[in-house]
């Protein structure tokens, strides 16, 4: 907003300068050629009442014929009628012809006769003087002017406002592809990413709720089934403490699968809220790593190979980024046949964690979808092959937090290869 009311602000002032500029240029020039025609008028009419002047001298003309000739008033008048400047009578007295204004602006022309009288032609009406009228109207044409440069500033302005118009008119309309285009120069263009990414997110959600939804409704039913199928295979008469142990070791396995569900949820919940404030410190990475790994590996009979080169840190959330490496490796460990390595390097850009195993890996054609919500590539649904889709959806969101980037490849050792890039 500050920019539209800046280029208003500017093309308003700029407007206004360069059209009373040109303005008051176009009027002096006016004004120059109005006096310059004036001028010449009086200088005409001084020139034919000179030759009159000598021919009523010589008295070859009586001043009846020479008011005719002129078709003006002329008359005689007293000299000391007159109070000249010093110079106005040094050129009555060369033979010259002086002029003057009337208050009415009339023009009056004298020239002397003789010594004690002296010929006054006029008063002699000039054309009217316009300069008036022209600066009235270089008044209306400027405003008219600045009006069509608000105009044409305003036209694409409006043309983009009625493209947003039709853009929301389509979210509302539950339109989730966006159509419409705005100049990427216009002061609009960031209220149009704005929307786009702002419907963008919401079909996300839309998609994550649904499949949320989904998943929930399966993975809890199923566990309470077999709660419920459990129940009612304990025979109250049965004195077989090994089957009700068994039963209640199996209970115990369906409640912690459904809190370990609760768990999952709340924590992408909490991550992939848009209200999340990452905690960034100098954290140790090589240690962050190291520590890890010495925390997993006896959690699975796989191999955790490490190439970790020493004090590598980075600025970065600890707590989250140390999540999202767990997951990873967990998912190695789950989904390897019997290796995982982990690797961590330093370049000048970037700082980058490796995460490979030798397992089946991820068909290409669903290595960006196994970053969604919910998405797991066992369909079956069996708790001893899979989590619940969320461990991936965790990690992206997290790298996205951090800026950074997540890359899924095939390994050298015949699995998924997941690459988290941190730049600097």
């Amino acid at each position: 907003m500050l920019r539209l009311f800046l280029s208003l602000y500017l093309l308003i002032s700029i407007g206004l300068v360069l059209i009373n500029l040109s303005s008051s240029f176009i009027f002096a020039k006016l004004e120059s050629n109005i006096a310059n025609d004036k001028l010449s008028d009086i200088q005409t009419l001084s020139q034919v009442a000179s030759g009159y002047l000598v021919l009523l001298q010589q008295e070859q003309l009586t001043l009846t014929k020479v008011q005719q000739a002129l078709n003006y008033p002329a008359e005689l008048i007293a000299t000391e009628q007159m109070a000249f400047l010093p110079e106005q009578k040094q050129s009555l007295r060369d033979g010259q012809v002086v002029s003057l204004f009337s208050e009415e602006q009339h023009l009056l022309l004298y020239g002397q006769v003789t010594n004690e009288t002296l010929l006054q032609i006029g008063p002699i009406k000039l054309a009217p003087a316009t300069s008036s009228q022209i600066k009235h109207w270089l008044i209306l044409l400027s405003y008219l002017m600045l009006a069509l440069l608000i105009l044409l500033w305003s036209k694409p302005l409006w043309r983009d406002l009625t493209v947003l118009i039709d853009m929301t008119k389509q979210v509302s309309a539950k339109q989730m592809e966006l159509t419409g285009h705005v100049n990427s120069r216009s002061v609009l263009q960031p209220m149009h990413h704005a929307l786009k990414q702002m419907t963008k997110r919401i079909s996300e959600l839309m998609n994550i709720q649904k499949q949320m939804i989904h998943a929930v409704s399966h993975d809890i039913r199923t566990p309470l089934a077999r709660m419920k199928f459990s129940l009612a295979m304990i025979n109250p008469n049965q004195t077989d403490d090994a089957n009700v142990n068994q039963s209640k070791q199996s209970l115990l396995s369906d409640i912690q699968e459904i809190e370990e569900l609760i768990d999952n949820l709340l924590s992408f919940g909490r991550i992939d809220s848009a209200q999340i404030e990452l905690d960034k410190q100098d954290v140790d990475l090589s240690s962050l790593l190291n520590n890890l790994v010495d925390k997993l590996a006896p959690l699975s009979a796989k191999n955790i190979e490490c190439n970790i080169s020493e004090k590598i840190h980075y600025f970065c959330d600890g707590h989250l980024l140390e999540r999202a490496i767990q997951n990873l490796i967990a998912n190695g460990q789950k989904y390897g046949d019997a290796k995982v390595l982990v690797t961590l390097t330093e370049t000048e850009q970037a700082v980058c964690v490796n995460i490979e195993d030798d397992g089946a890996g991820i068909p290409e054609q669903q290595k960006d979808s196994v970053l969604q919500p919910f998405t797991r590539l066992d369909k079956s649904r069996n708790k001893n092959s899979g989590g619940f889709g969320l461990g991936l959806a965790i990690v992206s969101r997290i790298i996205q937090w951090h800026q950074g980037q997540l890359d899924i490849n095939n390994s050298q050792l015949g699995g998924a290869k997941v690459t988290i890039t941190l730049f600097k």
